[in-house]
């Protein structure tokens, strides 16, 4: 078996290769925590699904941004194609804490 490069060029030589390019979105200069700030971002989330023409996009938010954005997203029908997740920091925060309770001492007074 030859070296990643060669596997790779054996088993994609008629394949296209398109250059990939990630950007930033524009700055939005509001309080994060604003409804209309996390309006504006599920607004621009859902118009850049649109130009790239997908079926879904990804939102990732902290907790507490994400509580609101699922808030507005839940009572707009035009935010159903917006799939919003909470971060991994805050996931972990949370499987730790669930792992604290679950195997928690008890301690004897």
């Amino acid at each position: 078996m030859p070296s990643w490069t060669g596997f790779n060029i054996q088993t994609r030589d008629r394949v296209q290769v398109r250059p990939h390019v990630e950007e930033y979105l524009p700055t939005i200069n509001a309080p994060a925590t604003a409804l209309t700030t996390l309006y504006e971002i599920l607004n621009q989330s859902e118009e850049i699904r649109k130009k790239l023409d997908q079926s879904s996009v990804g939102v990732v938010m902290d907790q507490a941004l994400y509580a609101k954005a699922a808030e507005i997203a839940w009572k707009q029908d035009q935010f159903s194609n917006i799939v919003l997740r909470i971060g991994t920091f805050h996931t972990i925060c949370v499987a730790l804490a669930i792992l604290g309770k679950r195997f928690e001492l008890e301690i004897a007074v």
